[in-house]
């Protein structure tokens, strides 16, 4: 499921007060406008561009700060109607390096009063972290702000102290729909552990609010009412420290899980919180923890993570430095009742599993199965509740997790390590380490993006450790501080149009916000604007809030808020990130005890030619087809989804011709919490009958199988394979085959008669003889078949190498041939091929040992010589045998191999040796 945003028009006009230079307009590509969808701006009426625009942003040289703008898309040739109408936001000019617009929005927050005698107390509070969401159904994202009372904190929450921190919802025009008043009872070093957070688990359209409450919290609804959470009379701040603030922790009495209506701040749920701080029969905290005054009793997580690939469960969890506590709730939409899908536990000192949260946790799908999974520090949990991996490195503070290496299949982890310090990169599904640096002392920041087009995939590094290569897994020949400052280890963001991220921090502790563009220097600083949480220098939220893909933030401005955005334009096209699965958890997590960057589930990089993200999942706009049911004519022109996260069956009646079949079968990964113990079921989605026709697209995601009946496929649109398997032994007349990184074509006897393009790791499996127009083999990409049983024929081989100093493994494609892997001598035939396009000894051989071997052309045939063996030449005395039809012998012919041939029958055209 996917948020129903609206467009989310950002204006900009360019002005510095002086002169006018244009005005920057840019939108929202929903989830559901991947294909064939364009874009119409108007100003003040009269429409700007020439063409439909293809991407979401347009660069208007006219303009004022009082235009009028709008867009809309244009769906397959129909124009739709225009979006709300926008004017120009605020516009602030950097100077440094360039020339730098961007635009901003001012939040003016509602004054607070105190609960002592009614007086103004607003000076006293300052805004701090915020969580996102569509909280009332409108297409526009509310803002969840945690404000703090400094002067509570600066005195160290004495007990007397009547007035506290707040929580509340805002709209983007500074409408407060509701808030909260946390009462005496919530305090934590910084308020790191004073978190709300939204997401529509209920799929009703508007998101729902979750936090953790105590006793004496005060919920002012929307409609001016009121309720008192447990015991308002309840005060433990005379149970810690007000001397020393790291003792400053709550850490007695009753605590409650608020599961509430996030228009208007009702309760559909107060439960007593379910990760206990003392289980039943435990009486000491330092027992139970580790020490008495609550810190690391008092780490709390939150989440939304699709564990069954289908729907969000509900995540909590707490523990990081000890014993870990979690629990995985699914709601039932129309009750919101709660029902325990699995808890996870780990008590046990020594144990692997123990101690190893960071001050922080992800939600990814890190083996991409389409479910996600707990990535909690040093170890994962899967989505089934059960261990997935760990590295047993114990505690850490910053933790990253993304494709950051397109070469390799699933996601990669980067973080920092304090138990045992250094910093980790590895695979987050097995935790098999691609590096790992060591050093004496807490090394506490850590920070992995995309930085530069100079480099391969990313780059990364901690505090205290040279700049690494996430393809190569070694350091990189550049001094760190030179491209990436220690002290620049925070947030990323995409900024300046370019597919690199760029880095947000500040120039100070929490002072302005800055963007630095690694290697090239300042791009922006804020004005009379700061980032949050001391050293941490966090922006209050970072996010793709509005306008196209690129980021926005928000920081404190005075005692209110104020949003940036972006007037770089971009010729890239993306959907908002908002609609990126993992991306979107990460609004959830982001505000959590130590805040952390977002990362997409994908890569992008102009460099590696991956400049397009693969197709969002998502329901909006499309028809599911049930497992048993049938496509035929009434799902023309529609996009049809098959998406069971099991096997499936469906039939096709023959003419069918939907707009776009997208099929998600799936693998399932399991974790069983043993390290070396993880296991995969792969299923498959069968479609039996006719075959489809007109224009249609096949778009293959999940990492399961799709088999297509052995039928004359007639449809025209692209079959695009981005994951898993597709199995197709008929005649794929007109439909060209792309197999994205570590997808797969399985196929006996199928053509493909406009083309197949494989990317690398990418594998071509034929069963028996294949033929295509073209087959082109891209960097990587592999062709696996058996040395004597199967041959491919196609008009055009194309063989693409890279010659890159900071590749992957393979740089060339790769040929692995099964079976014998040390055959006779001989000349066996791989393939017929009429041009040749590369370099044939570009190609890398695998699955032969311990003989000799080449690959050569002969008369068009491509053949793998090992030892003696000789290419065929030389045929002469051709001479007619009718007891055997169209049968020939042929004299002075050299065979593949030591067995003796009688003659090589001649049938349209092709050449069928017999013996």
């Amino acid at each position: 499921m996917t948020d129903a945003l609206d467009r989310g028009l950002v204006v900009v006009h360019r002005t510095n007060g002086t002169s006018n230079e244009g005005t920057f307009v840019s939108w929202r590509i929903l989830a559901n406008e991947y294909y064939d969808v364009t874009y119409n701006v108007y100003r003040d009426g009269v429409k700007l561009n020439d063409k439909p625009l293809s991407v979401s942003n347009y660069d208007d040289t006219g303009g004022s700060t009082t235009s009028v703008y709008t867009v809309s898309a244009i769906v397959k040739g129909v124009e739709l109607p225009q979006c709300k109408p926008q004017t120009s936001w605020n516009c602030y000019l950097y100077k440094l390096i360039d020339r730098n617009y961007s635009g901003y929005k001012d939040i003016t927050l509602q004054k607070v009063y105190s609960n002592a005698d009614g007086s103004d107390i607003t000076a006293d509070y300052q805004p701090n972290d915020i969580s996102m969401a569509d909280l009332d159904g409108d297409g526009q994202l509310e803002i969840l702000l945690k404000r703090l009372n400094t002067k509570d904190a600066s005195s160290l929450y004495l007990e007397n102290a009547t007035d506290y921190a707040i929580l509340e919802a805002y709209k983007l025009d500074g409408t407060r729909m509701w808030w909260i008043d946390c009462g005496p009872n919530m305090v934590s070093l910084n308020s790191t552990e004073l978190n709300i957070v939204a997401y529509d688990w209920d799929c009703d359209g508007k998101a729902e609010v979750v936090l953790r409450g105590a006793d004496g919290m005060k919920i002012h609804f929307s409609d001016g009412t009121t309720k008192v959470i447990g015991d308002a009379s309840v005060n433990t701040r005379n149970t810690f420290s007000h001397t020393d603030a790291q003792y400053c922790w709550t850490h007695t009495g009753s605590e409650y899980l608020l599961y509430l209506n996030g228009e208007t701040g009702k309760p559909y749920q107060i439960t007593d919180f379910p990760l206990k701080r003392l289980e039943d029969g435990e009486t000491n905290l330092k027992t139970a923890w580790g020490d008495d005054y609550g810190h690391r009793s008092s780490k709390y997580f939150f989440g939304a993570p699709f564990l069954d690939g289908r729907k969000a469960s509900l995540f909590l969890a707490r523990g990081i430095y000890t014993r870990e506590k979690m629990i995985a709730y699914d709601i039932n939409p129309q009750t919101h009742e709660f029902t325990t899908r699995w808890t996870w536990n780990c008590n046990q000192p020594g144990s692997e599993w123990y101690g190893n949260g960071y001050h922080n946790f992800c939600v990814a799908d890190v083996d991409m199965d389409g479910r996600d999974e707990i990535v909690y520090g040093s170890m994962v949990i899967d989505d089934n509740g059960k261990g997935l991996s760990t590295t047993g490195l114990g505690h850490g503070d910053s933790q990253h997790v993304g494709d950051f290496d397109p070469y390799r299949h699933g996601l990669e982890f980067f973080g920092c390590n304090e138990d045992k310090p250094g910093n980790n990169y590895r695979n987050a599904t097995t935790s098999e380490m691609y590096y790992r640096f060591e050093t004496t002392a807490d090394d506490g920041r850590a920070l992995i993006g995309k930085f530069s087009d100079s480099y391969h995939g990313c780059q990364g590094r901690s505090s205290a450790s040279n700049l690494i290569s996430s393809v190569t897994d070694n350091v990189l020949g550049i001094t760190a501080d030179n491209f990436l400052k220690w002290s620049d280890l925070n947030f990323r963001i995409y900024w300046d149009g370019d597919l690199c991220d760029e880095v947000l921090n500040s120039p100070g502790t929490a002072k302005e916000a800055k963007i630095e563009k690694p290697g090239y220097g300042r791009l922006f600083t804020s004005l009379g604007c700061n980032m949050n949480n001391d050293s941490k220098n966090n922006p209050c939220f970072q996010g793709d809030i509005l306008g196209d893909w690129r980021e926005e933030f928000i920081v404190r401005c005075g005692g209110n808020l104020r949003i940036y955005t972006t007037t770089y334009p971009t010729g890239y096209r993306n959907y908002t990130l908002w609609h990126d699965t993992q991306y979107r958890q990460s609004e959830v997590w982001q505000m959590e005890a130590y805040n952390q960057t977002p990362h997409t589930s994908y890569f992008l990089g102009k460099t590696e030619g991956i400049t397009i993200a693969p197709p969002p999942s998502t329901l909006t706009d499309r028809v599911e087809i049930a497992d048993g049911a049938s496509i035929n004519k009434d799902h023309n022109d529609k996009h049809l989804l098959l998406a069971k996260t099991d096997n499936m069956n469906v039939s096709v009646v023959d003419g069918a011709a939907p707009y776009i079949l997208t099929d998600n079968s799936p693998t399932w990964v399991e974790g069983h919490d043993d390290n070396a113990s993880i296991t995969t079921t792969t299923y498959t989605h069968t479609i039996t009958g006719g075959a489809f026709t007109g224009e249609m697209r096949l778009v293959k995601q999940g990492d399961g199988i799709l088999k297509l009946p052995n039928v004359s496929e007639t449809y025209t649109g692209n079959t695009d394979v981005w994951n898993g398997e597709l199995d197709f032994d008929g005649n794929m007349v007109s439909s060209r085959v792309w197999l994205n990184r570590f997808a797969s074509l399985k196929t006996n006897g199928g053509k493909f008669g406009a083309g197949i393009v494989m990317d690398y790791a990418s594998k071509l499996l034929p069963q028996g003889d294949v033929s295509a127009r073209s087959v082109t083999l891209n960097f990587g990409s592999r062709i696996v078949m058996p040395l004597s049983s199967a041959k491919i024929s196609a008009d055009t081989l194309r063989i693409n190498k890279v010659d890159w100093t900071d590749g992957p493994k393979y740089l060339a494609p790769v040929i692995q041939f099964t079976g014998n892997s040390k055959p006779n001598d001989g000349a066996y035939l791989v393939g017929t091929f009429n041009v040749l396009e590369g370099n044939l000894s570009d190609i890398i051989i695998e699955g032969i040992s311990g003989v000799t071997y080449k690959l050569e052309m002969s008369d068009k045939n491509l053949y793998l010589v090992v030892g003696s063996g000789q290419v065929p030449t030389g045929i002469n005395n051709i001479s007619k045998d009718d007891s055997q039809g169209k049968f020939y012998n042929i004299e002075g012919m050299k065979m593949p191999d030591v067995k003796t041939y009688k003659g090589v029958y001649i049938k349209n055209g092709v050449k069928v040796m017999k013996r």
